[in-house]
């Protein structure tokens, strides 16, 4: 089969953290991959294309584009992969999406907004091209590994489900090049990255919320901005218009309890307390996920998964299922399986999927918005 000729978005020469996302987590995959080529980049110019197709060791015949409309012209494209800054989705891949004719993946969130969302969602339906979105959790040997000890009746029928973790981002720092996460109308924050990519682990091992309470809030009102070289190097401040810290407690659709807590800030660095813990509570055991870093959507390093059985009081610890993709980066492999799945044609999120997922996001910003997230008690 000829491989899925490819156009980057986003590939850049150079990031003030190092080679940037797109070079972490998708160059490593696709400069190996028989199933793919890369044979075009679309940077905010042409030199800056070129620029990154130089750095990057990319063939010399790639070519390079400076404006989407370009791009979208290009029949000899079979895969548009965006890799930008989310509020800049919408606008890199809407003349694609409406020309309708070049299949497109586009990393999460799909869009800065719920109408940006609807909109991409609503042109890939009408064309009806092939579409993507990188929410790669549910690839995750740790989502594997969990659901075939849920499915293989090891804790019996699930009954309620907590989570506790740091959210990476928003705290009372932020580093000078990550501003965008203190501000709303970017769309990428701690609610919409750190929760959405752990939500959708935690509804592809138990399902999907039926109901839900939600409470967000912003702790720290003004960030203090640090040098992302060094972190105690105060180069100034910003007002935080995003939440930095967020409860969610619901029933998911097959009646099991869930609780959700993120706190804003950098993992707890405590030897003793893991900075994430995940509890699986079940009629006959119960499954606990433990990592010292909130980061458990793409990487394997120090999470452990222990299975305790009521019955016998033994605690067993639990090996990661693992596959022929472990020898790239972490930040490479679930996005690898993501892209595997695309090329075998087996089932992948798609824009729809990033839909519903975004929905929930929004009804919590809405109940937010209008006053409606806590509930004053009227004893009697």
């Amino acid at each position: 089969m000829a491989p899925i000729r490819t156009a980057l978005i986003g590939l850049r020469s150079n990031s003030t953290r190092g080679a940037g996302w797109a070079a972490l987590a998708h160059l490593p995959y696709l400069t190996q991959s028989p199933k793919y080529q890369i044979v075009a980049l679309l940077n905010s110019s042409k030199e800056a294309a070129e620029a990154a197709i130089k750095k990057h060791n990319l063939p010399g015949d790639t070519k390079a584009y400076g404006t989407p409309e370009e791009l979208a012209a290009d029949d000899e494209v079979d895969l548009v992969v965006c890799c930008t800054r989310v509020d800049t989705h919408y606008v890199s891949l809407k003349p694609i999406l409406e020309r309708g004719k070049t299949p497109v993946l586009c990393e999460w969130p799909l869009g800065a907004n719920l109408r940006e969302t609807h909109e991409m969602t609503d042109a890939v339906g009408k064309s009806g091209v092939r579409n993507v979105v990188s929410v790669q959790g549910g690839f995750s040997p740790l989502v594997t590994t969990l659901k075939a000890l849920i499915a293989d009746g090891k804790i019996g029928k699930v009954l309620s489900s907590n989570v506790t973790t740091s959210g990476m981002i928003g705290g009372p720092t932020t580093a000078a090049d990550f501003t965008y996460s203190n501000e709303r109308k970017i769309g990428g924050n701690m609610l919409t990255i750190m929760f959405g990519h752990l939500s959708e682990i935690i509804f592809n091992v138990l399902g999907d919320l039926g109901s839900f309470n939600s409470i967000l809030h912003t702790k720290f009102p003004t960030a203090t901005l640090v040098d992302p070289q060094n972190p105690l190097e105060v180069v100034g401040t910003q007002e935080r218009t995003t939440p930095d810290e967020l409860l969610l407690q619901g029933r998911l659709e097959s009646g099991t309890f869930l609780s959700v807590h993120v706190r804003g800030g950098p993992p707890n660095r405590s030897a003793a307390v893991p900075d994430l813990v995940w509890r699986i509570y079940g009629e006959k055991g119960e499954i606990t996920v433990s990592s010292p870093q909130p980061n458990i959507i793409n990487t394997a390093q120090g999470i452990t998964v222990e299975l305790h059985d009521h019955a016998s009081h033994k605690v067993e610890k639990i090996e990661t299922l693992s596959n022929e993709l472990e020898h790239l980066p972490d930040p490479a492999r679930n996005i690898a399986r993501l892209y595997e799945a695309y090329a075998d044609k087996t089932w992948y999120p798609d824009f729809k999927h990033a839909l519903k997922r975004y929905q929930l996001i929004d009804e919590m910003y809405r109940r937010l918005d209008n006053g409606q997230q806590d509930i004053k008690p009227n004893y009697a």
